[in-house]
């Protein structure tokens, strides 16, 4: 009788743990021409295809906006009216694995995303440099993109970059390890790294924030390209990268949140320290996604740094 009872038990045990594989499909869309039909502008790059978006007078400066970890493009809707009536010309794109863009094959590591990056500078800017401002994983993917292509830089804004003191979610530690980072992704899924979970300082503001995120994580793929990013991109070993950069002596902004919880504004005094930045702001009643928080400080601090 103990035996059966035992092996009942093993049973459901079992049972429990394949049900998020057997029960929850957060992911039941293809990403095809259909799906594609509600994006603006694509070009098929090395990697795959990427989506992208491109307004703003056509002879005024390029400035190129990447994105974070898990929002795609959408995350500068406040900022790219602003950015254009000041006479620039404003790119997003969404990175592979996010938005409308592939989701790939392969790593999802800082090479990937500083490839994806040149590509698409290569393609709407070509033999020119350019401006660029980076979000969070962004400010890492600008920064590499700046050291190997410094010719094609002619000023970087960072906004709270990861790279230093990075304060991972519990999930996202646990996601590094292989099988447990798959079983948890599919249990808890990217619907744990939702923005409003972390990213605002007033998350109760933003409430539709995450449903246009929720949409874009619904496509094939999507937690997979998270996953591996978590795995392959130094989310807290960039100093040398930041170093690096600071020895470029190139014209930099850094604009923080005084109340970053994914990001603390704790560390940047230590990346301060590192790409020695001629413009510092620090921004009070923001959260890491302070670019959305406080559009109209951020706003003002960009068209001013680019402007010179």
């Amino acid at each position: 009788m103990n035996r059966r009872r035992w092996l009942l038990v093993a049973v459901a045990l079992v049972a429990l743990l394949l049900a998020p594989w057997l029960l929850i499909r957060e992911e039941p869309l293809r990403l095809d021409d259909a799906a594609r039909a509600a994006g603006s502008s694509f070009v098929n790059l090395s990697a795959g295809q990427t989506h992208y978006d491109v307004t703003g007078p056509d002879a005024g400066p390029t400035v190129v906006l990447v994105h974070g970890t898990t929002t795609p493009a959408f995350a500068w809707d406040r900022n790219v009216p602003a950015l254009e009536e000041a006479g620039l010309r404003v790119v997003r794109y969404d990175l592979y694995g996010r938005g409308l863009s592939d989701r790939v094959d392969g790593d999802y590591g800082l090479d990937l995303y500083v490839a994806q990056l040149r590509e698409l500078v290569d393609h709407v800017a070509p033999g020119r440099p350019v401006d660029l401002v980076g979000f969070s994983l962004g400010g890492m993917v600008v920064s590499e993109f700046a050291i190997r292509h410094s010719d094609r830089v002619r000023r970087l804004a960072l906004i709270a970059p990861s790279g230093v003191g990075t304060d991972m979610p519990l999930v996202a530690k646990l996601a590094v390890a292989p099988v447990l980072g798959e079983y948890l992704m599919r249990l808890a899924g990217t619907r744990h790294l939702r923005p409003t979970r972390r990213d605002f300082a007033h998350p109760e503001r933003h409430a539709d924030f995450d449903a246009a995120y929720f949409e874009t994580i619904r496509f094939e793929g999507s937690r997979r390209a998270v996953l591996e990013t978590l795995r392959d991109v130094p989310f807290n070993a960039y100093e040398d990268g930041f170093r690096r950069l600071g020895d470029l002596e190139m014209p930099m902004a850094l604009i923080w949140g005084r109340q970053d919880a994914v990001v603390p504004f704790a560390s940047s005094a230590r990346v301060r320290e590192l790409v020695r930045p001629s413009t510092f702001v620090a921004v009070d009643d923001a959260g890491h996604m302070v670019s959305y928080e406080q559009p109209g400080i951020v706003n003002a601090a960009l068209i001013a740094f680019f402007s010179n």
